[in-house]
């Protein structure tokens, strides 16, 4: 758990650093909720959706999507969806791919081959922003929060 909370901790501060942002009024194309968990649902709503969380600590529950991947949940003082962070370690279809996540908003592609882009919904008030990192397995983290 550690682990994953010092990798998204240093890819949320790159992307909010490093990544242009672009701001749509309009939802399509975004990833604004993933197996059917949204922003502002209520615990019980996530559990009825996603079943007993592997792990719950401090507002934050943690769910296996299987092959490695996960979803985090954090929820705020309200006790309702504030953040969904998808962690992808596979490199197959269950990926999503970036349009999306991110709609048709730009993708700032690194000699490395790595690949950030982040949207802000201004309908919503939701920020959705995809890292995915370069190389033969590449690591993929998808941010959906509520500003």
């Amino acid at each position: 758990m550690k682990r994953i909370l010092s990798v998204s901790f240093l890819l949320v501060f790159a992307v909010f650093y490093l990544c242009p942002v672009t701001s749509i009024g309009a939802t399509k194309g975004l990833l604004l909720q993933f197996k059917g968990v949204a922003l502002g649902d209520t615990k019980d709503v996530v559990h009825q959706k996603m079943g007993k969380p592997k792990s719950d600590s401090d507002g934050t529950e943690e769910y296996d999507l299987g092959e490695s991947n996960s979803m985090e949940i954090q929820y705020g003082p309200k006790q309702t969806v504030e953040t969904i962070v998808l962690y992808f370690y596979s490199n197959d279809d269950k990926v999503p791919k970036f349009e999306d996540v991110i709609g048709d908003s730009s993708i700032d592609k690194r000699d490395n081959g790595s690949q950030i882009g982040k949207a802000v919904d201004s309908k919503s008030k939701a920020s959705v922003t995809m890292v995915q990192t370069g190389g033969a397995s590449p690591m993929t983290v998808i941010t959906i929060k509520q500003l």
